[in-house]
């Protein structure tokens, strides 16, 4: 993250009441540069001081409706209480199921303390209130018109339906509005979390395009999903045929029987339904070898079947559907950057229209007035003064100079590139800055970190080798302490010198000493309460800090140029996958609520259905937390299924409870979760990976050079250093 970002924004609250007594171009302008950085085009605000302002606060509200308000739907659904669970049978939810007492409380649910129905509701209905709030000021600022043709419907939609049915719950006439489960209610409250859902989808852009592009998706990867699936049906149809049951069995193969259980088509191929189901679990390698061995037992030749068909299914198709995903993934993220680019030109035309007042030129004054301006909008970075000088340095243009269209074009579009790394080592001139910069000392805090390392692996010896004799003051010693403690005093030393030599701003910049100050703060408070009497008095305590502390072992794998390029490039990349994950909350989110409405409370211990789960190896198998009858346990239980792991063992629960079309909803989630979503994000690592890692190598070039550069003026300071290679040369000689 660049380090203008993190400078707090002038109050936008403040800004918009001086945009009641004054409204200026610069305000629309700042506004139209910004939709052009994200490459969209919608219509901006009216003119007037009043829609100024509203459109100013809306600003002001819109990150905390986006980071906050509109998760919280979402994060109350964890929170309320399962609409199965209604008040006669409250109980149930709030009992805690012990497996070693299924009698005493049947339903398994994540133990968690849920919300009264007073406090959601009152909850909701503040969250909802802010919602519609904020639409109302930008309705005001843009009017009807543009409001409905920027946002076609889609927020207004989804807060009518949420809006409506808290009204339908709780204008209920036949029943007191915390009987929140009853007739209506009880139907509106199973789709409730749904228009929650609908309320983020309608507020994320991120969210919005991938649903777009799973959209384009799906028909290329039906052509695909087709042939897989006849596929199956064929070695299904040759299974059911080649591997009878045991009652299909000849008098010769009864004979040959050289074992007493089941045969394989009585365990996978009894018929072409129970085939299809083995074969599709079989391509997702969760049942390999299982679903083989009792043909394979009677007939070695048997396992070409088994083969054949995951050479075709696993290695070709599989990777065919993941191609297709990369393809067409490659190709909306060209299309959509040739429309960014087109929208990005109309705005821009738009602004500097309006900034030059019809002229053919704009002037570096006005400029920095549109640059205060969008200093009010969170997602462009922060413009103080250096910056703006900076930019303006770039197009060699003067305090008097007129700027045309193309260079008022480069000028924004460098608004959002990082500005350049920071030479920090050229400002430190002060001895110690020197002492800590050098090679030298790096070397030793190295060495520190590997005796630290030590130190903590002859602590734990013990536990590493599986013996757990000793207790924590046996393990710790006196010698381990006075090692302990002092590692722990000369972090915070260390952490110290180098603030005061560098500065607090300086020293805080880099990632990792951030890290190095909360281990080294961490280690002398915990060795401080540990060591002082006091009731909590736990020497354990200090080894779980040294446990953190060795985490600074990334530092010294950070010397290797490799590692640390491959480190940074994936940190890198986790802004950009934010998206990804959004998307695949959302996936989840919908299948989760849908699993509730179908299993929800359904799956228990009581008498009567652990009597149909008892001879399933779901119930042996301890799988009976896994489950759909509340969201965290629906969201454990889906990530089960998305990695593919023994996910056929967990549907035959369900299949044992509600029958034998559950696996329709297991078989869906695995297509879009696994399918889609997973070879989503492995086209998105693909074709991002390489850009950020050649990036982040050009980064790390920069950096090495000025390090050469600022250790050849420390040594000499007459010395001339024109680049980055005449640097590097110098240092060497």
């Amino acid at each position: 993250m660049s380090e203008y970002e993190s400078i707090p924004r002038p109050s936008s609250l403040r800004r918009s009441v001086s945009g009641l007594r004054k409204s200026d171009k610069f305000d629309k302008t700042a506004s139209l540069i910004s939709d052009a950085l994200a490459g969209i085009v919608q219509p901006q605000p009216k003119e007037g001081p009043f829609a100024t302002c509203c459109f100013h606060v809306h600003l002001w509200i819109h990150v905390v409706i986006k980071a906050i308000i509109v998760p919280g739907f979402l994060v109350l659904s964890f929170f309320e209480r399962p609409f199965w669970c209604s008040i006669e049978n409250a109980k149930e939810c709030e009992c805690i199921w012990n497996p070693m007492e299924p009698d005493v409380c049947t339903i398994p649910t994540f133990d968690i303390k849920y919300l009264g129905e007073k406090p959601r509701l009152y909850i909701e209905i503040t969250l909802l209130g802010i919602v519609i709030v904020h639409q109302l000021l930008l309705r005001i600022a843009m009017g009807g018109k543009n409001y409905f043709a920027a946002h076609g419907c889609t927020e207004g939609l989804a807060i009518f339906l949420l809006s409506a049915s808290l009204i339908l719950l709780q204008t209920d006439q036949k029943y007191h509005y915390l009987d929140f489960y009853t007739l209506l209610g009880n139907r509106i409250a199973l789709w409730l979390p749904l228009f929650r859902l609908f309320v983020f989808v309608a507020y994320s852009d991120d969210v919005r395009s991938q649903i777009f592009l799973v959209i384009r998706i799906i028909p290329h990867y039906l052509r695909v999903g087709a042939l897989l699936a006849l596929l199956t049906i064929f070695y299904a149809w040759f299974g059911v045929v080649v591997f009878p049951t045991i009652d299909q069995q000849s008098d010769y193969l009864k004979k040959n029987q050289t074992y007493d259980t089941l045969s394989e088509g009585d365990m996978y191929f009894p018929n072409l339904r129970e085939g299809m189901w083995s074969l599709l679990v079989l391509v997702s390698t969760a049942n390999f070898p299982d679903v083989a061995l009792p043909a394979y037992a009677i007939n070695r030749w048997s396992m070409l079947f088994f083969i054949s068909y995951l050479l075709i299914g696993c290695f070709f198709m599989m990777n065919l559907l993941l191609a297709t995903v990369y393809n067409v993934y490659v190709e909306e993220g060209k299309k959509a950057q040739e429309q960014a680019n087109k929208n990005a030109d109309i705005n821009l035309r738009k602004a500097f229209t309006l900034l030059s007042d019809d002229h053919d030129y704009i002037n570096t004054t006005s400029i920095r007035g549109v640059f205060a301006e969008l200093n009010q909008h969170q997602e462009v970075l922060y413009i103080d003064d250096e910056r703006s000088e900076e930019l303006l340095a770039a197009l060699d243009k003067t305090i008097e100079s007129k700027i045309d269209y193309d260079a008022f074009k480069k000028l924004c579009l460098m608004i959002q590139l990082e500005p350049s790394i920071k030479n920090f080592d050229a400002e430190d001139t002060n001895r110690l800055a020197d002492i800590l910069n050098s090679d030298a000392f790096e070397y030793f805090i190295d060495f520190l970190i590997l005796l630290n390392a030590a130190v903590v692996a002859a602590q734990t010896r013990d536990e590493i080798m599986g013996y757990h004799n000793r207790s924590a003051e046996e393990a710790e010693g006196p010698i381990w302490e006075c090692i302990e403690t002092v590692l722990a005093v000369f972090y915070f030393i260390e952490m110290c010198l180098k603030i005061y030599a560098f500065g607090l701003k300086r020293y805080f910049h880099f990632c990792r000493n951030q890290f190095d100050a909360f281990v080294s703060i961490a280690s002398v408070i915990t060795t401080f309460v540990v060591y002082w009497p006091n009731a909590y008095n736990d020497p354990s305590f200090v080894r779980y800090v040294l446990m953190l502390r060795l985490i600074r072992l990334v530092r010294i794998l950070e010397a290797i140029t490799d590692f640390r390029i491959l480190g940074e490039s994936f940190l890198n990349l986790l802004p950009a996958a934010a998206k990804l994950l959004k998307f695949l909350f959302c996936v989840t989110y919908l299948f989760a609520v849908l699993g509730m409405a179908i299993f929800g409370g359904n799956l228990s211990d009581k008498p009567s259905q652990r009597t149909l789960l008892k001879d399933t190896d779901f119930y042996t198998s301890g799988y009976l937390p896994l489950n759909f009858n509340d969201m965290w346990s629906s969201y454990v239980t889906l990530f089960c299924i998305l990695v593919v792991n023994n996910w056929q063992v967990l549907t035959q629960g369900f299949v044992a409870i509600a029958g034998v079309n559950a696996r329709l909803f297991f078989i869906a989630f695995y297509s879009v979760g696994t399918l889609i979503c997973v070879n989503l994000a492995v086209a998105f690592i693909i074709d991002t990976f390489t850009v950020e890692q050649e990036k982040t190598k050009e980064k790390a070039s920069k950096r090495t050079a000025m390090r050469h550069a600022s250790s050849i003026r420390r040594r000499n300071p007459n010395a001339a250093v024109q680049n980055d290679e005449e640097a590097i040369a110098l240092n060497r000689a």
